[in-house]
């Protein structure tokens, strides 16, 4: 699920949601920085690198999924 949406019930989620970043970012790497709990509502914290396909330019983007 990212964001409200629709629950993930497998991997099959994540695979296809990083599978639309890949042309523009083939090197794509996606940690886990954490996750936080409180009630029934959980965050997922990350860290997206990579390269731009186009320019090679270095990306390093942070950010969290409700």
């Amino acid at each position: 699920m990212i964001n409200r949406g629709d629950p993930w019930l497998n991997r099959k989620g994540v695979a296809e949601m990083a599978a639309g970043f890949y042309p523009d970012v083939p090197d794509l790497n996606l940690v886990c920085d954490g996750v936080r709990a409180a009630g029934d509502h959980m965050v997922y914290l990350w860290t997206f690198t990579g390269h731009d396909a186009t320019t090679g330019n270095p990306l390093k983007i942070q950010g969290l999924e409700e």
